[in-house]
């Protein structure tokens, strides 16, 4: 077999996005802020401090802890909550001390919030200009995650819905926002939203488990009460704020480097060329894992919002293949599934097929560096191609997220007809729809 050694070229793009973001955003200042008392909570604030301070992309960074809260105003005005055990007050700090850093910000800078326990972002290992850059696109957006299938009616009471005015289905039925970190700019909208916030969460009705007041009951399939997040849940729906959505990837996900480490990959896949869409995509096999019947083909679509876009079966060199009208091939990406199972993917192939049945291999996983949970990019300088095809050099499962291919010229469609989905076998509808 021919072979055409090609580098990931995806970490010096990456630093390449940073610094480019970097420059962007200059004149703006980030500044961290966290919380902690207790053991666990204080060490991991002092690991999170220390991973910003090295980054050397946070201005200032505001640690907070019991002590320091107790010796402001607004402690002595609220301590009938702030005293309560649960959340060192019900975690009526949150808001106060993100609405203190912006207090001494001007706008256009930003504030990022992260929680210090176990489970938390204990330090800060991507970039957060990526996430800056996202925010300051427009005004009304919050970088934070929300808790894929956990109603927001199922977390909060009665009384929050009641007295913020909110009683209704359209805060009822949604995801709840996430409040474990919270990264904002600082213009006009996000300082009304964080006052907003503050002075909700100082209402005990609001934000307490006190019994509801308001003479209606709790939502039948109402858990327990989420406080600050379920009050910053109405706040986002009821002003219309923007966040990242609809990628099962970051449900549930307390620690801020999933969002940095999403928005910097995405940032840094931005290809050069056309995407070639016209294809006859297949693949080895069809498992009883694949969760499309057409996942051979969603796997050209580089933006889905699945954890993976075809699964074939344990079999000897499995793999996946797409070919369309010949044309000359910039780039093809490669982003593998990351949820789970990411080093099934260690011995993979690419291959182009530069004439019918005439494949050259062009990156072999084995030989060349590549970490597992960051996109495969190759540059392919003009390369002539008709079809382009991924397997595996094992006796293994081949599942994907997705094969993006990229052309430096727009791409021709074939003229006749093409079938989307070819499967080596079928299987019925309620196992794969």
């Amino acid at each position: 077999m021919e072979k055409i050694t090609l580098a990931n070229i995806f970490e010096p793009r990456r630093s390449r996005v940073v610094e480019d973001f970097r420059i962007s955003l200059a004149g703006s200042r980030v500044c961290l802020v966290n919380f902690a008392t207790g053991t666990i909570f204080e060490e991991g604030q002092r690991l999170q401090n220390s991973s910003a301070a090295l980054s050397g992309e946070f201005d200032f960074i505001r640690a907070w802890s019991k002590p320091r809260l107790m010796e402001t105003e607004f402690y002595q005005e609220n301590k009938d909550i702030l005293e309560l055990p649960r959340g060192a007050g019900c975690w009526l700090w949150k808001p106060y001390i993100i609405g203190d850093a912006i207090s001494f910000l001007k706008d256009g800078d930003f504030v990022i919030y992260c929680d210090t326990g176990l489970d938390a972002t204990r330090s800060i290992d991507h970039s957060i200009f990526p996430l800056c850059a996202w925010l300051a696109e427009k005004p009304n957006r919050i970088g934070v995650t929300h808790l894929s299938g956990y109603k927001n009616l199922a977390w909060t009471k009665r009384d929050c819905f009641f007295y913020m005015d909110c009683n209704e289905p359209g805060y009822w039925e949604v995801d709840q926002i996430q409040a474990s970190y919270v990264a904002l700019q600082i213009n006009p909208y996000t300082r009304s939203l964080v006052k907003y916030w503050v002075e909700a969460s100082r209402d005990r009705r609001i934000i307490t488990d006190d019994t509801n007041v308001c003479g209606l009951d709790d939502h039948p399939e109402f858990i327990e009460h989420r406080h600050d997040q379920s009050i910053l849940t109405n706040l986002i729906l009821k002003y219309g704020f923007e966040f990242p959505r609809n990628d099962s990837a970051l449900a549930l996900k307390k620690n801020i480097n999933d969002l940095l480490h999403k928005k910097l990959n995405r940032a840094a896949a931005v290809a050069k060329g056309f995407r070639v869409t016209e294809c006859r995509a297949e693949k080895s096999s069809l498992s009883f894992w694949s969760p499309h019947r057409n996942g051979a083909s969603l796997a050209l679509d580089v933006q889905h919002p699945h954890a993976y876009a075809f699964h074939t079966d344990r079999e000897h060199a499995p793999w996946w293949m797409a070919r369309f009208k010949e044309c000359k091939l910039s780039e093809i990406q490669i982003r593998n599934r990351v949820d789970a199972e990411h080093a099934r993917a260690a011995s993979l192939c690419v291959e182009v097929e530069t004439a019918p049945d005439q494949w050259v291999e062009v990156f072999d996983a084995k030989f060349m560096q590549w970490n597992l949970k960051s996109p495969i990019i190759l540059e392919l300088s003009g390369i002539k191609a008709q079809g382009v095809r991924v397997s595996l050099r094992a006796e293994e499962f081949l599942h994907l997220h997705s094969v993006g291919i990229f052309s430096s010229e727009p791409h021709i469609p074939r003229v006749e007809s093409v079938d989307l989905m070819q499967e080596v076998q079928t299987v019925s509808n309620d196992l794969t729809d």
